[in-house]
């Protein structure tokens, strides 16, 4: 779920800046700023970049057990969804002779998320039918926040905005448990003859 609520933002944003610049290929994407040899992505050059810094349980978002009724005065019981809350950078990588190209796009960047701060499946019918909504809210990235963001990848700023995004939820779906609704309290249960 999580890298589905990271491809439709990016493909928005993406849709947005193209239309906007009218460009031909991509200038937003979802990459880290660095690889796994240290060093930046090819296809990450002179692109508007967006990538997870933190993960954390959403404690704004709360669940409860479910209780579905089934047949024959039996309940399903789920377990509860995990709802999460994402810290994503929108950060400009562009090369040193695109600089101000790049503040350029990060500026129309920050714009487009002023403009569109939550998406659900009525201002965003493609959105996944498993994400009821996603919001974002900027979060100020004070130099010690940045300090600790870009030194895990290796201390090689860019200009960056940051973004608390929620609620991604995690639902496995899958059934806990059964539980029998007894209507009649002198009732008991006897263990179904085992056939073996």
């Amino acid at each position: 779920m999580i890298e589905r609520a990271l491809s439709f933002l990016v493909k928005r944003l993406d849709e947005n800046l193209r239309a906007k610049f009218k460009l031909t290929e991509e200038i937003a994407v979802a990459r880290p700023p660095v690889g796994s040899d240290g060093k930046a992505p090819a296809d990450a050059k002179n692109r508007l970049i967006l990538f997870l810094a933190s993960i954390s349980q959403d404690s704004m978002a709360r669940s409860k057990v479910g209780r579905v009724p089934v047949v024959s005065g039996r309940f399903a019981v789920n377990q509860t969804p995990i709802h999460l809350s994402l810290d994503l950078i929108m950060a400009a990588s562009f090369e040193a002779e695109n600089y101000a190209e790049g503040l350029k796009i990060l500026s129309h960047g920050i714009q487009f998320f002023q403009v569109n701060p939550s998406f659900s499946p009525i201002n965003a019918p493609d959105l996944d039918p498993g994400i009821s909504q996603l919001s974002l809210e900027m979060n100020n990235m004070t130099p010690d926040i940045a300090n600790q963001v870009w030194g895990l990848f290796g201390g090689r700023y860019l200009p960056s905005v940051r973004y608390q995004m929620r609620t991604v939820t995690i639902d496995g779906n899958a059934l806990a448990a059964e539980n029998f609704a007894i209507a009649d309290p002198n009732l008991t249960l006897q263990p179904a003859e085992s056939h073996l």
